[in-house]
């Protein structure tokens, strides 16, 4: 089945250029094209296609992704020419493009990032999917960084769920099966990488830890 596809370009030239190579595909089903601007979004709100591709400079690029996404939620954004930089690139994702194609890619890409639109499915070129999984890898690593909880063992990990169950360092000892200095040193170790001096502490950054977490996904 062909996929609906509404091209929006500002330049008239190039508009009417990637028209024919559009109307010529098989796979495509060129609903409209338009100029930029407010007559793209009424125009893409009325045809409601499966997938609206922008051929436009940034930073107008970015606005109009923003404002189809808001007033057309069942269509999906590819965009043609974005800079392979990571700022921009980071924009049109929160902004809700689906698809980035570079300005020198032949157009097997576009039919790709159109088909993968269609599908719900993230389009990007290898260069801007490097940019995404560096920045990925440095978020990743500084989350790590920044909360200690990630700094404990797995056996420390366990026995600090029974101090926040308020068991005693015996009840603990028993509870794992282990001689009770080794349950201390471990105590004493959790309260070191936590940077803590007690267990009404080590709680304490627990509860501000899971608060963090609950609104950071209520965000």
């Amino acid at each position: 089945m062909a996929v609906r596809v509404l091209l929006i370009s500002e330049v008239r030239l190039y508009r009417e250029g990637l028209q024919k190579i559009l109307l010529a595909t098989e796979e495509i089903e060129l609903v409209g094209a338009a100029s930029f601007g407010e007559a793209g979004l009424d125009i893409a709100c009325k045809l409601a296609p499966a997938v609206v591709v922008l051929a436009i400079a940034l930073p107008e690029c970015i606005a109009l992704a923003r404002s189809l996404a808001q007033a057309c939620k069942t269509s999906k954004v590819v965009v043609l020419g974005v800079p392979e930089v990571e700022a921009d690139v980071i924009a049109g994702l929160r902004a809700g493009i689906a698809g980035f194609v570079a300005r020198e890619a032949p157009l097997p890409e576009l039919l790709d990032a159109v088909r993968a639109a269609s599908r719900g499915e993230l389009y990007c070129s290898p260069n801007i999917a490097h940019l995404l999984l560096r920045r990925i890898a440095a978020a990743t690593f500084v989350t790590e960084t920044l909360d200690p909880i990630n700094g404990l063992t797995a056996r420390e990990k366990q026995i600090l769920s029974l101090l926040m169950q308020g068991l005693s360092n015996k009840m603990i000892s028993r509870s794992l099966g282990i001689g009770l200095p080794t349950a201390k040193n471990h105590i004493h170790s959790i309260f070191a990488k936590l940077g803590v001096h007690g267990r009404a502490e080590a709680i304490s950054v627990l509860y501000q830890r899971g608060n963090s977490t609950q609104a950071e996904a209520q965000a």
